[in-house]
């Protein structure tokens, strides 16, 4: 199964897909592995059996009961690589990619991870998002992910953001201060302009040893937020399994 991820949504297809369709990718899932450029880590061979399976990620995501009254899982169900550990090159090159390809490829694999799990939710209102990642890497890889992510989005800030539709908006993205939580942490908003209404998207990465933790929370700026993303993190940190 494809797993889901969070868009840059442009005018366009509000108008193919309705308000609620730009806030959940249209489609309610993402693609296949996004190839961005050249790889920027190297990940060593999958026979390595030294973290957790996609499988096992899976078992930590959190179910609904763990978010507000409302929000409902959405009717793709969860997704995870399944048993085998992949050892593949990062197909996104995140000191190359631009903003708008690495914010549209957030939230699927493609970063040298060797395993994940990732699953979304949707509020009463249908006005937004709210999807967890977990992420397994060989040896360093979580802390350079995080690290190169950071280094990537902190070149962002206003930008042209384009979609899969081929249209473009004008977006800003903002480094936040971080949850203290995990071994290294990161913290983002990026709002994007819909027709005359305003999608902002928070994001938290956590890495803790060779796992990275990723969540992202989809609404209209207009819209009651009741999603505590530190609060989530901190939960799939504790959910986290152990090393085989």
């Amino acid at each position: 199964m494809a797993p889901r991820t969070f868009r840059l949504i442009a005018a366009s297809t509000v108008a193919a897909c309705g308000l609620v369709g730009a806030l959940t990718a249209c489609s309610g899932g993402g693609g296949a592995n996004a190839a961005a450029g050249g790889a920027s880590r190297g990940s060593t061979a999958g026979a390595q059996h030294d973290v957790p399976n996609g499988t096992t990620l899976d078992s930590a995501l959190l179910k609904v009961s763990a978010l507000p009254t409302g929000f409902t899982e959405d009717s793709v169900g969860a997704a995870n690589s399944g048993a085998n550990l992949s050892g593949a090159a990062p197909t996104v090159n995140l000191t190359t990619a631009t903003c708008s390809t690495i914010l549209n490829t957030l939230g699927q694999p493609g970063f040298g991870e060797a395993s994940y799990a990732d699953d979304s939710f949707t509020p009463a209102s249908q006005l937004g998002e709210f999807d967890e990642m977990l992420f397994e890497f060989h040896g360093g890889g979580a802390a350079a992910f995080v690290s190169e992510l950071r280094s990537a989005l902190g070149r962002c800030g206003s930008f042209d953001a384009s979609d899969e539709t081929g249209g473009v908006d004008a977006a800003k993205l903002s480094i936040d201060a971080a949850p203290k939580l995990g071994s290294s942490a990161l913290s983002f908003s990026v709002w994007v302009k819909i027709g005359t209404a305003d999608m902002v998207m928070t994001d938290v990465a956590v890495q803790s040893g060779t796992a990275v933790v990723f969540v992202d929370n989809s609404t209209l700026a207009s819209a009651p937020d009741s999603i505590n993303l530190p609060t989530l993190v901190g939960q799939l940190l504790a959910r986290l399994p152990e090393m085989p």
